[in-house]
């Protein structure tokens, strides 16, 4: 099956699924060829021409359901939201018979995906639960089970959300799902789990570089420099022969203090299109003290559209503002890396936010936020300090 990024990297092709699985009845030709053509944009990422060919064909035939399902993706994917969730329940209908049923758990999961991109994550959850309810089309359980997770997680629910790995990795295992499994109990506290499920991983696939560096981090957290360090000179033998390779190649000597040549080889991998690589070159500006280079990378970084890491690119580039002195780009930084909703990154980036409206004078602003952050983070002693200077300056205003 292909592979199309709706959200996440594991998603089938909702195109595919519909091509193979469903039973086509007769319809005009010219829908039918509109339908093929709005396919055929959308694969190759072509969203405007795909929405034009997708309503094109409703316009000729207004009766089949995977018109409406693949018109509200291509509208979802160009961020009109609204109209892609009128279009998905379009397609839904109240009959119990095998092809409206599949068409029913293609449009749910339709649904899934267009409130998992608005960031509306129980919303999501709702339609990917009615979509796994219904039996047929079991192609598409996996996916479900897969975006649900990623919902679970992303409202806290760590527990629910490794319940839904488990599951995926019951219907089929793969080491990057047994990746996620322990970053999930990481996030669980079932460290040993962790580290037995980034070992299954890696024996699964010892030339993947981000095995060993989740696992490294893993081990870092908890203190363990020297079996981290182990960690890094393991992956030291992988002898990388595709650019994904050179480019975790890059990110090892990074890791190992070896900046000059991982800046190499970040910079190859970013002319290679790891545009991810700009966010690591940032960082080396960053700490080199040249913070308008780094700027131009976390910026560019961000411009190219990448999701991944995107709250950790905020916060750095936030702290370039700070450093620079421009305390109002710092706080509006912050505050789009607060909105990606990452749990990994609010704590960073809700200390931050607390600091830069001291910068700007705003003391009683500061302290509010001072005071919401250590009742979510009570053993934080760097921002107890914070909070005691913000009293001193408002009781003297």
């Amino acid at each position: 099956m292909k592979i199309i990024k709706i959200g996440k990297k594991y998603t089938i092709s909702i195109f595919t699924c519909l091509l193979i699985g469903f039973i086509m009845t007769g319809c005009g030709k010219r829908a039918r060829n509109y339908y093929d053509e709005g396919i055929e944009a959308f694969q190759k990422k072509d969203y405007n021409l795909a929405e034009e060919c997708f309503s094109e064909a409703l316009k000729k035939n207004k009766e089949k359901a995977e018109y409406y399902i693949s018109y509200g993706l291509a509208l979802m994917k160009n961020e009109k939201y609204e109209d892609a969730i009128k279009q998905l329940e379009k397609a839904i209908l109240d009959k119990d018979n095998q092809i409206v049923l599949e068409n029913n758990k293609a449009a749910y999961r339709g649904l899934g995906i267009v409130y998992y991109d608005k960031q509306e994550y129980e919303q999501a959850i709702s339609q990917f639960e009615k979509a796994l309810e219904i039996k047929e089309l079991s192609s598409l359980d996996r996916d479900i089970i897969c975006y649900l997770m990623e919902c679970e997680e992303l409202t806290g629910d760590y527990k629910k959300a490794m319940e839904y790995c488990q599951k995926a990795i019951s219907l089929e295992e793969s080491a990057s799902m047994l990746a996620r499994l322990a970053e999930l109990e990481k996030k669980n506290g079932n460290f040993e789990d962790a580290m037995k499920h980034y070992d299954q991983a890696i024996s699964m696939e010892k030339e993947n570089y981000n095995y060993y560096f989740q696992k490294y981090y893993l081990l870092k957290e908890q203190g363990n420099k020297k079996e981290a360090q182990k960690v890094l000179e393991r992956a030291a033998s992988i002898k990388p022969s595709t650019d994904g390779q050179k480019y975790g190649q890059a990110k090892l000597y990074y890791f190992l203090g070896k900046t000059k040549t991982a800046e190499k080889g970040f910079q190859t991998a970013l002319e290679k299109g790891y545009a991810e690589a700009g966010f690591y070159l940032g960082q080396i500006a960053q700490k080199k003290g040249e913070i308008k280079a780094a700027i131009k990378y976390y910026i560019d970084y961000i411009e190219s559209g990448k999701k991944i890491g995107s709250a950790a690119v905020y916060n750095q580039l936030g702290i370039c503002y700070l450093e620079q002195g421009n305390y109002e780009y710092a706080r509006d930084t912050f505050a789009i890396g607060l909105k990606t909703k990452d749990p990994l990154m609010k704590k960073k980036l809700l200390f931050n936010q607390t600091i830069v409206y001291e910068h700007l004078g705003k003391f009683e602003k500061a302290l509010k936020y001072a005071e919401d952050y250590l009742k979510e983070y009570p053993d934080d002693n760097k921002m107890k300090e914070e909070r005691k200077f913000m009293k001193t300056r408002i009781s003297k205003s």
